[in-house]
């Protein structure tokens, strides 16, 4: 069997890597995000009401919700999920260039970055390919758990819809409502994150080879689960302490520098202060982004190495 990656090595690569390459990862993920965000901003902007469902209230049944939407929520849901599954490929475009370049080092030049080849399809082929095993895994503990509580499988939706309706709601009912849900939960997430660990090269190999291998890629993480999951645990924990560190002095720094701006002395410093926080704080959220990308691929290359 073949030698385990090393956990810290591979999260310092990671961190290495985010550290150089998060101007490609901007120039990569800027246009796919704005188009994105502009798609599926516009059509929910354009199809809800927003001020007459908030003057509303909560809503309880699909009937009260279809009277804010400008269209047949059938026909809505389908614009929305046309809108996601675009700004998915999008995505992919995306993530493909990003891999290929920590991978092989092809690095895309331009600053306008849209791409929909065989890369970028792969990709969204390899996440689809993950989503749908997740919900058969899913699908299975479900059925599980209907024939351990005898309740049929969607009994737990319609018993909380119904307490939707009541004005108090105890814990204990709810829990109770929900007791088939949350026990294929309990079914579910040990396979499901198995699964998840195993397949974390799927992506990065649909991008840089020529085919999407779902069985080469658990075949390539076999003998090596332990270690990508301390590796993915790890870098978690670090994004984190940087996160809640940086990302909240950032904050305390901006939060000083808008109420410096409020004062007629120090009113240009205070503009100056606090727009340089929210550089540096987005400036940080971007390499935190690029670290959390970079991890698959160094982790598929560590393997393809081995």
């Amino acid at each position: 069997m073949s030698s385990r990656i090393r956990v810290r090595s591979v999260v310092g690569e990671a961190f290495r890597i985010g550290a150089e390459r998060w101007p490609a990862f901007l120039r990569f993920f800027w246009l796919p995000t704005l188009l994105s965000a502009l798609l599926i901003g516009g059509l929910m902007w354009g199809m809800i009401d927003f001020r007459s469902a908030e003057a509303a209230g909560p809503v309880a049944t699909l009937e009260e919700l279809q009277q804010f939407i400008r269209a047949p929520l059938p026909a809505f849901a389908a614009l929305l999920a046309l809108a996601y599954l675009i700004a998915f490929i999008l995505q992919s475009g995306g993530l493909a260039s990003f891999f290929r370049l920590v991978v092989l080092g092809e690095n895309r030049r331009g600053l306008f970055q849209l791409r929909a080849d065989g890369a970028a399809r792969r990709v969204l082929w390899s996440f689809a390919i993950i989503v749908v095993i997740e919900t058969l895994v899913f699908a299975l503990a479900l059925a599980a758990a209907s024939a351990v509580t005898g309740e049929a499988p969607l009994a737990s939706f319609e018993r909380v819809a119904a307490l939707t309706g009541r004005d108090q709601v105890t814990t204990g009912e709810l829990f109770a409502a929900m007791k088939p849900f949350l026990m294929a939960v309990a079914f579910a997430i040990v396979p499901t994150i198995y699964l998840r660990i195993a397949l974390v090269p799927l992506p990065v190999a649909a991008a840089v080879e020529e085919r999407v291998r779902l069985f080469g890629a658990l075949g390539m993480t076999f003998g090596h689960w332990w270690s990508i999951l301390f590796s993915l645990i790890l870098c978690i924990l670090a994004i984190d302490g940087i996160v809640i560190g940086a990302g909240i002095g950032l904050l305390i720094v901006q939060a000083v520098g808008a109420m410096l701006a409020t004062q007629s002395d120090f009113g240009a410093a205070g503009a100056i202060i606090a727009a340089v926080a929210c550089v540096v704080l987005i400036g940080l959220y971007l390499f935190v982004a690029t670290v959390a990308f970079a991890m698959p691929a160094v982790i598929y290359r560590r393997l393809k190495a081995q």
